[in-house]
């Protein structure tokens, strides 16, 4: 009987392990598009719920204001990635980098050498294109949505890496519902909805394949989890995610 109990217990331990070492480990870095709502934790949430095994475990260094240059220059991002231990680093700049010309170039400058560092770590990259800022006219924010997701592409091409089109998916979703259905009351940041397709987008985007995963927070509505599952499903499906370098 005893050693029946010892080979149950180091089966368990065994079985622990493998779990411990298939997990993925995911690095967040950016800014409140990213901390705000638990996106890293959500993302986490989505991979859990697939058909077969898969966990993320997933750590966020992303604060508000944040540009990657001020993530560079406060040594937060780069001290995690050179940690090491990531299989993936997810990469987001401030809202309105695209939208100037030295302020694309300093991000482009930023996200190199965090880049360099996660490669060198042996890391992929996802870069997450988020939405047009609140301050955008809401005339322009499609315009200006396609905008920052050309940034983040040219960034993805760069420097090799994944596009999660995440400002995309929003225009989609808008298309259907009301303007306000994926922001929270201060018109920028977004809420449960806007979180959640967030998500989706970016769990697809580092799985690097179509996905429709079964688990929603709770709150939000059947109907509009169905929507945002089958939006981020296309567009993974379309196959514009990844860039090679």
């Amino acid at each position: 009987m005893l050693r029946l109990i010892q080979a149950i217990a180091v089966m368990l331990l065994l079985t622990g392990q493998a779990v411990a070492q298939d997990a993925q480990r995911i690095l967040f870095i950016g800014n409140s598009f990213t901390k705000n709502g638990g996106l890293a934790q959500m993302t986490q949430s989505l991979a859990a719920s697939i058909g077969q095994p898969r966990v993320f475990d997933v750590e966020d260094v992303s604060f508000g204001g944040a540009t990657l240059s001020k993530h560079i220059a406060r040594g937060d991002a780069l001290a995690a990635i050179e940690a090491g231990g990531w299989d993936v680093v997810v990469l987001q700049d401030f809202s309105d980098v695209a939208l100037n010309g030295q302020k694309r170039r300093a991000s482009a400058r930023a996200a190199g050498e965090l880049a360099t560092a996660a490669r060198a770590a042996g890391a992929e990259l996802v870069f997450f294109a988020p939405w047009a800022p609140g301050s955008t006219p809401e005339r322009r924010r499609d315009t200006v949505t396609m905008q920052i997701e050309r940034h983040y592409a040219g960034l993805a091409r760069r420097y090799g890496g994944r596009l999660a089109r995440v400002g995309r998916a929003w225009r989609r979703a808008l298309a259907l519902l009301d303007t306000t259905a994926l922001r929270l009351e201060d018109d920028h940041h977004a809420n449960l909805n806007g979180t959640y397709l967030a998500a989706l987008v970016v769990h697809a985007a580092i799985m690097g394949e179509a996905v429709l995963p079964r688990w929603a927070p709770e709150g939000l509505d059947d109907g509009d989890a169905n929507r945002f599952r089958a939006i981020a499903d296309a567009l993974q499906a379309e196959g514009e995610n990844t860039a090679k370098r």
